[in-house]
């Protein structure tokens, strides 16, 4: 709930106001996380010169942005040249979305190469459809304690509108 609320709350605060003073922003964010009985506690924000936004506060830290750093924590590899553009951590979990302009299969590939690799196997699922817009494919690897999960998609792209960018998402989470 609180990644839901943050995240909006980021990229709402992204797109209506980026100009928004900082101490606004952090008042936003505090008063809609409290409307929703959740106490973030102290809540910092941090809007960069490429436009993105960090929220960091006792519960964690969400970026939001055209270029977000990836977060150390993270162990799953990245495919060179895709780009981060939602970080959120927290004392135990790492998720990062990821936007990449290689082809799906290449991705497949790359994540197909990884998951090689992992101990114990990582199972994997794929899904195909078709909508007015085009074919949408989405590959699935997640490992049996649920600790892993990598999901790549065909998406649109922001700058074409087309259905022509890989769309990644990784989380992360320690076996406990």
């Amino acid at each position: 709930m609180r990644i839901t609320i943050l995240s909006l709350v980021a990229m709402l605060t992204l797109s209506a106001c980026g100009a928004v003073p900082e101490r606004a922003a952090e008042e936003i964010i505090e008063q809609a996380a409290e409307s929703n009985g959740d106490d973030l506690g102290d809540v910092d924000t941090d809007f960069d010169d490429e436009g993105s936004l960090t929220i960091e506060s006792d519960e964690g830290t969400v970026s939001v942005g055209a270029n977000v750093d990836i977060p150390d924590s993270l162990s799953v590899p990245v495919p060179s040249g895709a780009v981060a553009v939602n970080v959120f951590t927290d004392d135990t979990d790492t998720m990062v979305s990821l936007t990449s302009d290689q082809g799906f299969d290449e991705v497949v590939e790359f994540y197909e190469d990884w998951a090689s690799s992992v101990d114990p196997a990582l199972e994997t699922s794929f899904m195909e459809y078709t909508t007015d817009n085009g074919v949408i494919k989405t590959m699935t690897w997640l490992d049996d304690p649920g600790t892993i999960a990598v999901t790549a998609a065909i998406c649109f792209s922001v700058e074409t509108g087309e259905l022509d960018d890989v769309c990644i998402t990784i989380f992360e989470t320690p076996e406990g």
